[in-house]
């Protein structure tokens, strides 16, 4: 399933009323996150990494992303710190602590186009007040 097709999973789910932005969702099957900041129209640009940006078709600004193998991003990060535990709170993690994890997790230039995708994310997630559900992801 590509980027585009989660989403719209993602949306048909929840009737159009009722939509309420941030939208952050886990696939558990697909072991990918994603967030939603707003409800423009948007494209998807993939990065080097495991994170699929959304930016939006008018303003052209960060609306969102994909994030692929969270589990795994989530271990490295806990196994790098352990203090990282505490950020997660009865199962929730803001999104923009998820996106210092992300960049945490691999070695980049702090001028890649990357880390500076992820840096945009985090500030989007912290001004939108995003919340990851994290229940069972890092389970087993």
């Amino acid at each position: 399933m590509k980027a585009d097709e989660f989403a719209q999973l993602v949306l048909s789910k929840v009737a159009p009323d009722a939509i309420h932005y941030p939208i952050v969702a886990y696939d558990a099957a697909r072991d990918c996150l994603e967030f939603l900041a707003t409800n423009e129209s948007f494209y998807a640009v993939p990065t080097d990494g495991p994170v699929t940006v959304y930016y939006g078709e008018e303003s052209h600004q960060i609306v969102g992303c994909e994030v692929r193998k969270v589990k795994s991003l989530l271990r490295e990060t806990l196994a790098k710190s352990p203090g990282f535990r505490s950020e997660i709170q009865a199962g929730r993690l803001k999104l923009e602590h998820f996106f210092t994890a992300c960049l945490w997790s691999t070695p980049i230039d702090r001028q890649s186009e990357r880390a500076g995708a992820l840096m945009q994310l985090r500030e989007v997630a912290e001004q939108s007040q995003a919340v990851a559900e994290l229940d069972g992801v890092l389970a087993a």
